[in-house]
């Protein structure tokens, strides 16, 4: 019932804000301490692909617009990113003696303590509209990499990433972020199920995390057509400095 809650919730946040849901999902179940590290990142990348798919089923619906070209671009760069990220994580899990989770919620909660500061004090003075075409590929890449290897869906660094970068509102960089986080999290659940890693792993609760991911999602797309440039914003505040505190407890 927890997961489903966590799931349900986290969907519906991530899909308004963009944050995509999985750095809700996976502080949360590392609290809980009712699942494993490897469980939790499939878990989380299950739960938000479908959220992921969802939301962008009903911004099709909606004809919300936006550059799909760009998006496509980094999209894709993102899921080789995540390919890589994915594969780091998989061979330090193979080491008993290696603190994962420790490792996760410590550089999790600094990059969510360096995005809550840029994006309420730095995002308008220090930003750029990179032109450059590999831009978008060389960006994808890295942040695909850091959010496959922290077990979470990217969306906080991926809206920096877009807001500094490439200059966008956060209302924008929301929608492309879902974008991102979509193919980010097909290539990471790919590999998962190439190298068979999810044999022997307890994964009954996906059962019911996927469902609430794709309810999650349907409603928060919905509901971020209707939201204010400064309501998101706000969400995404609260979203992160509830994450930060859940991650410090977890490391500390």
């Amino acid at each position: 019932m927890i997961a489903l809650l966590v799931a349900l919730c986290a969907s519906i946040v991530g899909a308004i804000s963009g944050i995509g849901g999985g750095v809700i999902i996976k502080p949360l179940l590392d609290l809980s301490g009712n699942y494993s590290t490897a469980v939790i990142s499939i878990l989380s990348s299950a739960t938000v692909f479908s959220m992921s798919a969802a939301a962008l089923f009903k911004h099709y619906r909606l004809h919300t617009k936006f550059d799909m070209k760009f998006a496509t671009y980094i999209a894709i760069s993102s899921m080789i990113g995540g390919l890589l990220g994915q594969s780091l994580l998989s061979s330090l899990l193979k080491f008993d003696n290696i603190p994962i989770k420790q490792i996760q919620n410590f550089v999790l909660m600094i990059l969510l303590i360096i995005v809550l500061i840029y994006m309420n004090k730095f995002k308008e003075k220090y930003h750029w509209h990179l032109k450059n075409p590999l831009a978008p590929i060389l960006v994808g890449i890295f942040f695909g990499f850091l959010s496959a290897f922290l077990g979470i869906g990217g969306g906080p660094i991926n809206l920096v990433a877009l807001t500094l970068f490439f200059s966008m509102n956060t209302k924008s960089a929301s929608v492309i972020s879902v974008f991102m986080i979509f193919f980010s999290q097909a290539s990471k659940l790919s590999q998962v199920l190439l190298t068979q890693s999810y044999v022997g792993l307890d994964l009954v609760a996906l059962l019911y995390m996927i469902p609430a991911g794709i309810v999650g999602g349907l409603i928060g797309s919905k509901l971020n057509h209707q939201f204010t440039e400064k309501q998101i914003h706000n969400l995404f505040n609260i979203v992160l400095c509830f994450v930060i505190i859940t991650t410090a407890i977890n490391l500390f």
